[in-house]
């Protein structure tokens, strides 16, 4: 892939990390989103932030699960959460401030948090991975 890359941008690039996601299908959905968005080479996309997402429905909803899952990876290039969290734990004083993936602001609806829109969809957010071109391998995951 990483060739594949090279020969059709004309461009030298290198891999700093990895990692695999390997799910069952049908009961795990994985969604990814680059921004910007420009470049596609057989269904990849380049750009020079980019998102991965792992989720599950645990209600069977008319819901487009791709686009809901593209909006989620949307969020998370845009709002850089270090980790999921989990309702047991207080959000941040200021929004600004949080860094857990349920308690921000969801960026594509202010009045609600990811939380609530994942709540409201019926899904659960297993594991996400945020990057970023030049980053270093410790600088983002989620725990």
């Amino acid at each position: 892939m990483l060739a594949l890359m090279i020969g059709t941008i004309g461009e030298n690039a290198t891999l700093k990390r990895a990692f695999c996601y390997k799910v069952q299908r049908g009961m795990i959905h994985l969604a990814g989103y680059a921004h910007p968005s420009g470049s596609e080479l057989n269904d990849i996309h380049f750009g020079k932030f980019g998102a991965i997402m792992a989720f599950r429905q645990y209600v069977q909803e008319e819901v487009d699960l791709n686009l809901l899952g593209k909006d989620l990876c949307q969020h998370i290039v845009g709002m850089n959460p270090k980790f999921l969290g989990s309702s047991e734990f207080e959000p941040a004083d200021k929004n600004e401030d949080e860094e857990s993936l349920l308690h921000q602001e969801y960026l594509l609806d202010e009045t609600i948090t990811v939380a609530d829109f994942l709540s409201n969809n019926g899904i659960e957010v297993l594991d996400f991975k945020r990057f970023q071109c030049g980053e270093l391998s410790s600088e983002s995951g989620s725990r």
